[in-house]
């Protein structure tokens, strides 16, 4: 299950939007303010969540986990918070970002709670993945595995190239 404004999107385009005083709370996988799941070459721009969102993994302020697109000029005011020990890929802008996906001049803010691979703007950052220009002001509280700006930077063996930051800071 994927929970958010939309829940889960593929190939699509999201363009100017604002969500304020967002509350959600779901023990699930999968959850963002603005899209649970994002895959498939969707497209987030000039867009941003203030709010409060409780969930399992793969949690983040505007998305949970995005694979294969790109998010540009958004940010993310919200509190994260997961209570399920287990918990995975939690953060303060995206939980999980793959498959090269592409995050530029974006910001996180808020408290980002966590048991595990948690961290102030991202969880986990895998393969072919990068964030450029960008920047975590999030408190992270967690038990295992702490990033101020990523907790975790996975690259794959084979073709496929690491995960890249560039001028970015928490």
């Amino acid at each position: 299950d994927s929970f958010g404004l939309f829940g889960a999107i593929s190939d699509a385009n999201l363009t100017n939007i604002t969500l304020l005083n967002l509350n959600i709370s779901r023990i699930a996988t999968n959850v963002g303010g603005l899209a649970g799941y994002a895959n498939n070459g969707s497209i987030i721009s000039h867009s941003s969540v203030n709010g409060f969102i409780k969930a399992r993994s793969n949690v983040g302020g505007l998305a949970g986990a995005i694979f294969e697109s790109t998010i540009e000029d958004s940010y993310a005011v919200v509190d994260v918070i997961t209570g399920v020990t287990g918990s995975i890929y939690v953060g303060g802008f995206a939980g999980r970002v793959a498959a090269s996906t592409n995050i530029t001049n974006s910001y996180s803010m808020g408290i980002v709670n966590g048991t595990n691979e948690v961290g102030g703007f991202v969880g986990s950052l895998q393969t072919s993945s990068s964030i450029k220009n960008s920047h975590s002001n999030s408190t992270v509280n967690v038990t295992n595995n702490v990033g101020g700006f990523a907790c975790q930077i996975i690259s794959a063996a084979g073709p496929l190239t690491g995960p890249l930051i560039q001028d970015s800071y928490a």
